[in-house]
């Protein structure tokens, strides 16, 4: 119910408040188009500069090719994409909470005002994010299988090598896995 009332609300606001492509918007905006058409990248000096532009919009040039040349598409992908980050922090909080602090921690994503705002812009917050949260639920599955000793070591070793691909996808997406791994040593270290 959390999830249909967070897609309803981002949905409603994407469609109430639509953004044309501007300056960094328009890069991706523009990137994900000659992806898709196959046209020749302009600034291509500025995207080598930026490469993590240039991931997003390889992402965002799947979804141009299938359903065209719409922001609006793009405000609503990122709505799902919102929605399963929405999910993925439930989830999470299951890991460690019971079902009524996971859900109000769903609750408090839907209504996050920040997130509802990057919605309707063509950016890579709401891919990296829900990236990000995808990495944490299943970094925090494998330990607790480790710690358990649920799991032969092979699984362990493609389920940490599939996190590994996922670490690399979000880096090509933002430049921020480092963060991540950093931030795992820490919480490993205390």
């Amino acid at each position: 119910a959390i999830a249909a009332f967070c897609f309803a609300l981002n949905l409603l606001w994407v469609l109430l408040i639509r953004i044309q492509p501007f300056s960094d918007y328009d890069k991706y905006w523009q990137v994900a188009i000659s992806l898709a058409t196959g046209r020749e990248i302009e600034d291509a000096w500025y995207i080598a500069m930026y490469p993590h532009i240039l991931g997003t919009a390889s992402f965002l040039s799947v979804f141009i090719r299938i359903f065209g040349q719409s922001v609006l598409m793009v405000s609503i992908l990122n709505v799902i994409l919102t929605t399963l980050s929405g999910l993925l922090i439930f989830y999470i909080c299951l890991e460690f909470a019971d079902k009524e602090t996971a859900a109000f921690a769903s609750l408090l994503w839907a209504l996050c005002p920040s997130k509802l705002m990057l919605n309707s812009l063509v950016f890579s917050e709401p891919l990296y994010t829900c990236l990000i949260l995808l990495f944490m639920l299943m970094f925090m599955k494998l330990n607790k299988a480790i710690v358990a000793g649920e799991r032969a070591l092979w699984e362990c070793i493609v389920v940490g090598s599939l996190l590994g691909f996922l670490l690399q996808c979000i880096n090509i997406v933002r430049p921020i896995a480092g963060i991540i791994l950093i931030a795992l040593f820490i919480w490993f270290l205390l």
